[in-house]
């Protein structure tokens, strides 16, 4: 069972904390203040300070007198988010404004529903404030009724009511809904997936100069939704958000860099994006640094560091970094291996969202690490995460069909998974599904051009395992003409790619001369490179 957990990380968060400055996470609810979008912690200190600031409503001027109440609520948001001391108003005051149509007053009564302050709180009190608000024109007031219609907070879940209201909020300058109508056009979540409407949608708010908006322009010519993928539009929509200080755009930024750049991986400036991000409090940047410690892209190995940079975003509630932590201790690197502290951070990741995690815990359940041994849990648990997205349960999941140990053998079946996974990009699904059809077994024909079909999408990703089957297949003249020629060149992108087996077949090829002229000294020179590479691919 595989439940190797090193990955970098997308940065996919919606919006950008206006207080802190700090990207929300994906599994965090943004929350709307006045328009200002703030993370959870900000909301609660902004609202639930030890000493707040009282406001006597019944003081201030009525929305028809001299300043209006908009005017009023900024000056408290500023005020609160100066001395992180909460505005709360005088409720039988507020209460006497809202009953008398007072809509501004309708919003912030909302508000302590919602926040439970100075009154109980309740969702539904909060909803009904709302959408009396929202129904005169309060824009903020349209904003949070369309999420409650959204979430199904206070109310029933009503996609078509929320793109509504969203869209009101819009025409009332929002910018922020058109990013909320552009992500239910995008995920289909509450309205018919479509990847255009999503794109214009983002494409209205980035012209009102929002981040947000311009990050997720990116990532869809960066995932090709909707579009043709285009890595240079993709880049340059990251780097107009991360000038603006948009810390996911500089996370993503990153990534591209990490994983390919223009030229092939750029570590360098990689990681220079990456501590960026880090620094503006993005958790999947410092994830990501973890990795490339872990990994050694462009630094030296250092597991310490790694556990160092994941321990950061852990604490900070990342269930990412917590899944990584658990893979440190199960490999054993850097720390002494314990399978119980393994399981328990994997337990604390999937608590807190992490599909990986849940894998892995279905692969500890199976091997009987850290826990007894528990085949109906191990199904469970990569059933979930499979289900969930998981490509690494979708893989193991596959494995558990193919070796037939849980589950009736079924290669079929095993090939339905590692497909799935592969669609996600998966390139080791994709040499597993090439490698069964090269095998053929229970519920699978044994087809050995759609084999190399496989293992050619895999290594056009750069798999350097498919590349060496490609050599072989060359070899051998499975399903193609015998060729060294070619099968040498196959081994010689695996082996400039990393792959030790490679690079002992070219120094076969150069010893024997097939494909090439016969040549000891290379062939001493690849032997000697894969020595060298196996010695520097052995944990410290």
């Amino acid at each position: 069972m595989d439940s190797d957990l090193s990955v970098p990380v997308f940065s996919q968060a919606l919006e950008t904390c206006e207080n802190c400055g700090r990207v929300i996470g994906r599994l965090e609810q943004p929350y709307i203040f006045q328009e200002h979008v703030v993370c959870f912690s900000c909301w609660q200190a902004i609202w639930q300070a030890a000493e707040p600031a009282l406001v006597p409503f019944n003081s201030m001027p009525s929305s028809n007198g001299s300043a209006s109440r908009t005017d009023l609520q900024n000056t408290l948001f500023e005020a609160a988010v100066e001395s992180n001391q909460p505005p709360v108003a005088d409720i039988p005051s507020l209460l006497e404004l809202a009953q008398n149509g007072d809509a501004q007053a309708m919003t912030m009564l909302a508000d302590s529903y919602a926040r439970g302050q100075g009154v109980p709180q309740s969702d539904q009190e909060a909803f009904s404030w709302y959408l009396r608000a929202a129904e005169n024109a309060v824009p903020t007031a349209m904003l949070n009724a369309a999420e409650c219609f959204e979430n199904g907070r206070g109310t029933g879940l009503d996609p078509a009511a929320a793109a509504t209201w969203y869209e009101r909020a819009h025409r009332a300058g929002s910018s922020v809904a058109a990013i909320r109508i552009g992500r239910m056009y995008e995920t289909g979540r509450g309205l018919r997936q479509d990847f255009s409407k999503a794109l214009a949608w983002y494409q209205n708010a980035a012209a009102a100069d929002n981040t947000d908006a311009m990050n997720h322009i990116g990532m869809m010519y960066d995932l090709g939704h909707g579009v043709k993928p285009n890595s240079d539009l993709a880049m340059e929509w990251y780097l107009k958000a991360a000038q603006r200080g948009h810390a996911g755009a500089m996370t993503n930024l990153g990534l591209v860099y990490h994983s390919s750049g223009h030229n092939g991986p750029d570590f360098t400036r990689a990681m220079s994006w990456y501590q960026n991000a880090a620094a503006a409090g993005d958790l999947a940047a410092m994830v990501n640094i973890g990795t490339m410690y872990e990994q050694g892209h462009g630094v030296q190995r250092d597991y310490d560091m790694a556990m160092v940079w994941y321990q950061r975003a852990a604490t900070r509630g990342s269930p990412d970094a917590m899944a990584y932590i658990g893979s440190l201790y199960e490999q054993g690197w850097g720390v002494s291996q314990d399978f119980q502290q393994a399981m328990e951070w994997y337990r604390n990741a999937a608590a807190a969202g992490s599909l990986d995690a849940m894998a892995a815990m279905g692969c500890m359940y199976w091997a009987g690490a850290g826990t007894p041994p528990d085949a109906e849990k191990a199904m469970t648990w990569l059933t979930k995460a499979a289900h969930g997205g998981s490509s690494l349960g979708m893989w193991n999941l596959a494995l558990l069909y193919e070796r037939g140990e849980a589950v009736e053998c079924s290669y079929g079946k095993a090939v339905e998974w590692y497909v799935r996974a592969a669609d996600l990009g998966d390139t080791d699904a994709m040499c597993r599904i090439g490698l069964l059809y090269e095998k053929g077994g229970p519920e699978l024909v044994r087809d050995l051009r759609r084999a190399r079909r496989w293992y050619q999408s895999a290594a056009g990703k750069g798999d350097s395992n498919a590349m060496f089957s490609m050599g072989y297949f060359y070899a051998t003249g499975k399903a193609v003409r015998l060729d060294y020629m070619e099968a040498l060149a196959w081994y010689m992108r695996a082996a400039e790619a990393g792959n030790i087996l490679a690079m002992r077949q070219v120094a076969a090829f150069y010893e024997r001369g097939l494909g090439v002229r016969r040549n000891e000294r290379e062939a001493l020179r690849w032997h000697r490179m894969a020595i060298d590479s196996q010695e520097a691919a052995e944990p410290a």
